[in-house]
């Protein structure tokens, strides 16, 4: 298996909560897309090799906060963020405060849990479509975004 091999070297592995549409385009749970699963899940594999990665913007896709979320997951089970903003609708990948995800509580919930793990920006949809020229001012506006963020980790 995987976390033999983890192990060996020294790799954490991260599972990642998912969404799914249904056949008419509806927007549904995939693994891990509710707290219960995903603890379910992880605990099943009850190893320090296998950590929980939230997808903030998975939740919100999939009707659930994001703080309520954090705190099921906890601070044993949750190493790492996947951090991007979306509309609730579509899987937009976009900077922070440019979609409805509540980024205030749910950085109230990580300082809840004490979460010191990665912080990792999916926003491919903010910098991938500006010319070249203006990408350098958006990564840097998102570096303010993240470090606002963290900061609000308390």
């Amino acid at each position: 298996g995987l976390v033999p091999m983890a192990r060996e070297y020294g790799v954490r592995m991260a599972t990642e909560n998912m969404w799914q549409r249904d056949e008419n385009g509806k927007i549904i749970d995939d693994i891990c897309a509710s707290p219960e699963c995903f603890c379910r899940c992880v605990d099943m594999v009850d190893s320090e090799w296998l950590v929980a990665c939230l997808d903030i913007g998975h939740v919100v896709l999939c009707g659930r906060e994001p703080a309520d979320f954090i705190r099921a997951l906890g601070r044993d089970r949750l190493k790492a963020l996947h951090i991007h903003d979306n509309d609730t609708v579509n899987d937009q990948h976009v900077i922070p405060f440019e979609g409805k995800v509540d980024w205030m509580s749910t950085c109230k919930a990580l300082g809840e849990i004490g979460y010191t793990g990665a912080f990792t920006f999916e926003i491919l949809n903010s910098t991938g479509r500006v010319p070249a020229e203006l990408c350098p001012d958006v990564l840097k506006y998102s570096e303010r975004v993240g470090r606002y963020l963290i900061g609000q980790i308390k």
